[in-house]
């Protein structure tokens, strides 16, 4: 169960004896003498009700059933502090180990998520910026998956437009290159040096009679070569970051399905559209957007706001309840149009979420490595993965919130030190397994557990129990980084338990009730990496 949870039910039945509603807040207090947990409710009450809060704690109090608390007492201004009985703590964490499903919820009931992810244009390989969506839309996803949504992962590729024109005559100049000809690239063309790595095998597999087509055969061949590569190219690198996606959703395919137009038929059905210097713009301001967009440019090309409405129409007539995008913070002017043109049509804006996270730099040596995509100069994910094991590099995503820079230091993440928090995690858990799987262990009987006694004990007992509700407020907050930070607050407590707190050695009495700590922990971090697409290791 979810201690939580179970507190704030006890609490929500004693004020319903005083005849009072009210969301229940439980926290942690910072120190153990101030409890084992607490809420700020009779604070909170204190305008509704005109009464003092201390005098508020207190009707509550009298009214509170104690079947979890060995005390309750009221604190400061009107903190109600409670501490739970010793064998209420045991049994949470024997519950810990032996709950197939502790820490699950069935808050999504089996509704359909789509988290759309990653997106990179198929113009050139996935680069450490938007890197950053990989771990952090696929532990979104798990996230959901533990609070009982139904979950599809979809990577949207961009293959069609201008930018793919753009692509096939830059690889057709550096097929010209690999052939030893007179090669320019074009003004919008694409730097790289990976696109003189796709000529050269393109001039291996076809040799050199590409160039004796004209003009749309080889640019559309150039075209196809390119992205078909460059995408082959991302899976193949995000399969290695351990990141896998349901399906690979093509625009190209969904503008040859006419997708686009008739989407732009649906926003004209609401009269939503007008024509203006030649284009057709969305009267978006009347859904609460700061200015209106255009939908189709004088030339007759659809934007790409109006092709990505019809994208996320889709989503909903595939039968989704509700999508979660992941796009880069440079995308925030796209959120309100995207939530304008669906009102438009009638699908509410709580179907629709977006995520947009920040900048990701390098560091290395104590110095910012230098990313320029424009100028060709990147750092792909690939060369972060060849010095970076991924375990780390999934891990230094994610454990700082989406909506910060991220300072990925790359000597850190190699390191095998106790500095690095997934080198620290992960310890944990091997230390864990050592203590399981030692023949020492031989005869240990959890379920004869005793109260915990020691201070390290109760700490990490208290650490464990939270669980539940870490998983819950990290999910529906879309905030995975949570999930590292606790895990590495259970590491820290059961790395002080380890060096002060003698397992295999000590009688059964000791050994039993110590031994369900160990299997709680480990269970609990090797849930907490499942989370975050890390390994839990037995051995390092």
């Amino acid at each position: 169960m979810s201690v939580r949870t179970s507190i704030a039910s006890i609490f929500e039945a004693a004020l319903f004896k005083l005849g009072v509603q009210a969301q229940i807040d439980i926290s942690r207090p910072e120190f153990a003498q101030h409890g084992d947990f607490s809420t700020n409710i009779a604070m909170s009450l204190a305008k509704q009700l005109k009464k003092p809060p201390r005098a508020i704690a207190e009707d509550i109090i009298n009214n509170l059933d104690h079947k979890l608390f060995s005390n309750v007492e009221i604190a400061g201004a009107g903190f109600i502090n409670v501490f739970l009985k010793p064998e209420v703590l045991k049994d949470l964490v024997f519950e810990a180990v032996n709950d197939s499903n502790y820490g699950r919820w069935n808050i999504g009931g089996g509704k359909s998520v789509q988290v759309e992810f990653v997106s990179a244009n198929p113009t050139g390989p996935i680069t450490v910026a938007n890197a950053r969506g990989g771990p952090l839309g696929d532990s979104v996803a798990r996230l959901l998956e533990w609070i009982g949504y139904n979950v599809w992962r979809e990577f949207y590729v961009n293959d069609r437009g201008a930018k793919i024109g753009h692509l096939a005559r830059s690889l057709e100049q550096r097929y010209r290159q690999a052939m030893d000809l007179i090669w320019e690239l074009p003004p919008e063309g694409y730097p790289g040096e990976y696109l003189l790595d796709i000529a050269r095998d393109v001039f291996t597999e076809y040799g050199d009679g590409i160039l004796k087509k004209d003009e749309n055969e080889r640019l559309a061949f150039f075209g196809e070569q390119a992205v078909a590569r460059i995408i082959a190219g991302q899976q193949k690198v995000l399969k290695r970051f351990g990141v896998k996606f349901d399906l690979w959703f093509s625009e190209k395919e969904m503008s040859a399905k006419g997708e686009i137009e008739k989407a732009l038929d649906r926003l004209k059905e609401k009269g939503v559209l007008y024509e203006q210097d030649g284009a057709i713009w969305m009267k978006s301001t009347d859904y609460g957007d700061d200015k209106d967009f255009v939908v189709i440019k004088s030339g007759g090309e659809p934007t790409y706001t109006a092709t990505d409405f019809a994208y996320h129409i889709g989503k909903y007539d595939r039968g989704f309840d509700l999508s979660i995008d992941l796009l880069g913070a440079d995308h925030q002017g796209h959120t309100g149009p995207m939530f304008a043109a669906l009102e438009a049509i009638g699908i509410p804006k709580e179907r629709l979420e977006f995520l947009l996270y920040q900048l990701v730099y390098l560091i290395k040596g104590g110095q910012q490595v230098k990313m320029s995509k424009s100028s060709g100069e990147f750092v792909t994910l690939d060369e972060l993965l060849d010095e970076v094991p991924p375990d780390a590099a999934r891990y230094f995503y994610l454990m700082r919130s989406s909506d910060t820079h991220l300072n990925f230091d790359i000597d850190l993440a190699k390191s095998q030190t106790m500095e690095n928090p997934v080198y620290y995690v992960q310890y944990a858990h091997v230390r864990c397994n050592a203590i399981i799987n030692d023949e020492r262990a031989n005869g240990v009987d959890i379920g004869k557990s005793l109260y915990f006694e020691d201070n390290l004990e109760i700490n990490l007992a208290k650490e464990l129990i939270d669980f539940p509700d870490e998983v819950k407020a990290c999910a529906l907050a879309r905030a995975p980084h949570r999930i590292a930070s606790y895990a590495e607050r259970v590491a820290s407590a059961f790395h002080s338990f380890y060096h002060d707190c003698r397992v295999l050695q000590e009688p059964f009495e000791i050994l039993n009730r110590r031994m369900l700590l160990v299997l709680a922990t480990r269970k609990v971090l090797s849930s907490c990496l499942s989370i975050l697409g890390v390994t839990a290791p037995e051995r390092m």
